[in-house]
């Protein structure tokens, strides 16, 4: 955890103590926990972080500190292997899907979905009446829309 800026403490005595001190998210704590920061408000920086599951890598957004803060959709990450992006999610459930209009008020990461664009599937032929013509074959089928 990054520890908080070191400073006198009565270098605040003319600061009015209602007004938010902005610390990035994985500093929260600290700066909470510190003697000097108590009377402030600590607020975290909104950030959001793109976890591409396997994909290529998307930078992170640190957002200006306001109350309609709001994460731009990267581009779409790719993934090699015959992948298709499906979006951006908050969980690796992939139950909600992140929408792009929510304001973020602190720290989040998202998690790239992606779907298989095809599987291929090799018949079989065992057993009495088979049928050699269909068996051993490959047959590549189209991901489910």
């Amino acid at each position: 955890m990054p520890t908080p800026a070191s400073i006198n403490a009565n270098f605040f005595d003319n600061v009015p103590r209602n007004i938010p001190i902005y610390v990035p998210s994985g500093s929260v704590d600290a700066y909470r926990a510190a003697p000097v920061w108590q009377e402030f408000q600590i607020t975290p920086i909104p950030e959001v972080t793109f976890n591409s599951q396997g994909g290529s890598a998307v930078p992170p957004q640190i957002l200006a500190p306001d109350a309609n803060a709001k994460a731009v959709k990267p581009a779409d990450p790719a993934k090699s292997g015959g992948y298709s992006f499906c979006g951006w999610y908050t969980s690796t459930s992939y139950a909600a899907e992140w929408n792009f209009n929510n304001v973020v008020t602190g720290h989040i990461t998202l998690y790239a979905k992606w779907m298989l664009d095809k599987i291929t599937v090799t018949y079989k032929c065992v057993g009495v009446g088979c049928n050699p013509d269909f068996g051993n074959k490959p047959v590549e089928v189209p991901r489910y829309p």
